[in-house]
């Protein structure tokens, strides 16, 4: 994706791949990019496991929020004030149809992927005087192996 980024604008990209629910990593990483010009951060992360809220322990609730909103948080903690210092910056999320439409069968995205607006709302009033505004793009639904899945089984 960078690289198309990089042949179609003209612009430069450029990506890192870590674990965004470590907060050393993130530290250490995003560190790297502190003599670096970026303006735009777009987070996402894969959906967690489907079911309804009894069929998941307290682990999966904990690591469901580690990687849709505590990676998120994360990489707007680092990245979010060093664009607000230059004076613009964007910040993109990547959500669920479930921020705004909770769904039977996504508890765990019901619950903890709303967070993500909360996050984007908050960054916006906190940083959009000094030009940073954060948003989340909430995709239906694609035809994807996840989601074939789920229907196949609701449909059982």
């Amino acid at each position: 994706a960078a690289e198309g980024v990089r042949e179609a604008s003209g612009s430069s990209a450029t990506w890192r791949v870590l674990d965004l629910t470590d907060a050393a990593a993130c530290a250490t990483a995003f560190g790297e990019l502190a003599g670096e010009r970026y303006d735009i951060v777009v987070t996402s992360c894969a959906g967690p496991p489907t079911g309804p809220v009894a069929s998941f322990d307290t682990a999966a609730w904990e690591e469901a929020f580690r990687g849709q909103l505590l990676s998120a948080l994360l990489a707007c903690r680092h990245l979010v004030p060093p664009m607000a210092r230059r004076g613009w910056g964007r910040v993109v999320m990547i959500g669920s149809i479930t921020v705004h439409m909770p769904m039977a069968g996504f508890a765990l995205s019901n619950v903890i992927r709303p967070g993500l607006a909360g996050l984007a709302q908050t960054l916006t009033r906190e940083y959009a005087s000094r030009g940073v505004t954060a948003n989340v793009v909430c995709p239906g639904f694609t035809a994807t192996g996840r989601l074939q899945e789920l229907a196949a089984r609701l449909a059982a």
